[in-house]
């Protein structure tokens, strides 16, 4: 089980990726991320995502065995009981972690997993432009997790979580689209509507984003924030014109970085 688990890990959740994502998302949301603290805050996030990553793809196993067949958990080498018992365990620890340092952020947090847990059961029956947000409500949250321990005025930190939620909630519709969809569910309908919700998403996004720069007058994140909106807006028209699914992948890489890019300006910024 534990070599099955180690080659999920580097299939779904590559600590190369994952754990600089974490450290990121946790080192932006906090006044000072140099902090020592700024580590255990770290490790929450990590596993809080390893979490959900586990949980989609137990969601998604009908269709990852027809789209993926080779993976881990669609080819049987990892059971969808046993990820989901080491997903179950990494969500507990993440919550006594967060709920020791504050007993705010830890009820934000456990708030935030029932309401995973539950979209799940509900999925089927939800209408589908509500699957997105819902299924990525956990960036908003690990955003939250640092400034709810530090204190102090939470509108900067609700407008960076909001950036960040709706740029992922945008990379997820307009990189998602197939020329022949197997995931009806995961769908906004056409092609076109969904390139306009996820062009629609990242142009909110770029909105939250500054004002966010507005008020903390953080010019590292608006300088950075321009430029990889700009990028985004060049790509974007690209899938506007045609809505491929060669035109969506190549927003992929960029759609990560169009938001992971700011942040770190920001940590960067705090030198």
């Amino acid at each position: 089980m534990l070599r099955a688990l180690t080659l999920y890990t580097r299939q779904r959740f590559h600590p190369g990726v994952s754990l600089p994502l974490a450290g990121l998302l946790g080192a932006a949301s906090v006044e000072n991320p140099w902090a020592w603290s700024t580590l255990s805050l770290w490790l929450s996030i990590w596993l809080i995502l390893f979490a959900a990553r586990a949980a989609d793809d137990i969601a998604d196993l009908p269709v990852d065995r027809l789209r993926c067949p080779a993976r881990v958990l669609p080819a049987g080498i990892l059971s969808s009981r046993e990820l989901g018992t080491v997903a179950a365990a990494a969500a507990l620890a993440a919550m006594l972690l967060t709920a020791w340092r504050s007993p705010l952020a830890g009820g934000l947090l456990l708030a935030g997993l029932i309401g995973l847990s539950v979209f799940y059961r509900l999925r089927p029956r939800l209408p589908q432009w509500l699957h997105a947000p819902l299924l990525n409500s956990i960036f908003p949250i690990v955003m939250l997790l640092g400034p709810l321990e530090q204190g102090g005025s939470l509108g900067p930190a609700l407008l960076l979580a909001g950036f960040v939620w709706v740029a992922v909630v945008a990379h997820d519709h307009a990189h998602g689209i197939e020329d022949r969809p197997l995931a009806a569910h995961r769908t906004m309908g056409s092609a076109i509507a969904q390139a306009g919700w996820g062009a629609g998403g990242f142009a909110l996004a770029s909105v939250l984003g500054g004002l966010h720069a507005l008020i903390t007058g953080d010019t590292w994140f608006a300088v950075t924030l321009v430029t990889t909106s700009a990028w985004m807006a060049v790509l974007l028209a690209g899938l506007l014109r045609d809505p491929s699914e060669a035109n969506a992948m190549r927003i992929y890489v960029p759609g990560f970085l169009y938001f992971l890019l700011p942040l770190a300006a920001r940590v960067l910024g705090s030198l």
